[in-house]
């Protein structure tokens, strides 16, 4: 377990942490307003040939390119996803918009989940899910980013504890609060 040597260690560390908070913040603002812009833009100029109706209510919205690949999907049931061309069973349920790449892949998403509502935004390279921004029903928040080998970066925040982790090749390499001798031995017993 590496320690920092000063409390300005740890501070810089929180600052980043901040920012880069922020910085995620921002940029799904932004994704959302340009989905949403893309969305009623395409409605507004339908609509305008055909009349103005008081209201549209749609089960699902899908947006496709010019080979007819399906890129956006928004729906009051999003399908399970598709990853490397293979569409997986997971047996959950959510709504929301996805955002699918040029093969049909599953590359991110905004969604709401049911049975438990979490709110999650996700981020996937080709095979795996890179970050994951999520918030339960009653506050709890985690921001999670995977890299190779292992890596990863974890924050999270709930109504009784904060916890900020860095993972080196599988291993807690900065745990903060640090896991107490009681709690790593149990974790070697579900091992």
């Amino acid at each position: 377990m590496k320690y920092f040597e000063s409390q300005t260690d740890i501070q810089a560390l929180f600052s980043r942490t901040k920012k880069l908070e922020w910085v995620v913040k921002l940029l799904l603002f932004l994704w959302l307003i340009t989905v949403i812009f893309f969305v009623f833009s395409n409605l507004f100029w339908q609509v305008k040939s055909e009349g103005q109706p008081k209201s549209l209510t749609l089960n699902r919205l899908t947006i496709v390119d010019e080979n007819g690949t399906e890129r956006v999907v928004i729906a009051g049931s999003v399908p399970e996803p598709i990853i490397l061309g293979k569409r997986l069973n997971t047996g959950r349920k959510a709504s929301g918009i996805l955002l699918l790449d040029e093969e049909g892949n599953e590359r991110s998403g905004y969604i709401t989940t049911n049975g438990y509502p979490n709110v999650l935004f996700g981020l996937d390279s080709l095979g795996r899910q890179q970050s994951l921004f999520l918030t339960e029903p009653h506050g709890s928040t985690a921001f999670w980013i995977w890299g190779d080998n292992n890596n990863a970066f974890k924050v999270s925040v709930g109504s009784d504890s904060s916890k900020f982790e860095i993972i080196k090749n599988g291993k807690a390499s900065l745990e903060i609060p640090e896991r107490s001798k009681k709690q790593e031995d149990k974790n070697e017993i579900h091992k």
